[in-house]
């Protein structure tokens, strides 16, 4: 079982896992300085991730929804673990 999970973890692009985890931190970090937002924090996932597709529109000429979503994610694994905490 946990060699197919690997294999799986194994095809996801690069790209994707670092925008994971770029939520991640995004949403950690927002909840460790802004405490009393913390139930919200989720939401600077979506602000900067969307903000740095804008910038890849202007600069690339793509908006990656997979991208944005992938920086979502992220930044709700961890939203999710700060509800559960409070």
């Amino acid at each position: 079982m946990m060699e197919k999970i690997f294999k799986w973890l194994g095809n996801i692009p690069t790209d994707k896992a670092l925008h994971f985890i770029a939520g991640l931190i995004i949403v950690a970090v927002l909840a460790t300085f802004f405490p009393k937002a913390a139930d919200h924090v989720w939401l600077g996932a979506v602000i900067l991730g969307f903000g740095k597709e804008i910038y890849d529109l202007f600069a690339d000429g793509k908006f990656d929804f997979v991208d944005f979503g992938a920086t979502i994610l992220g930044g709700l694994t961890i939203q999710i673990l700060i509800w559960i905490a409070l």
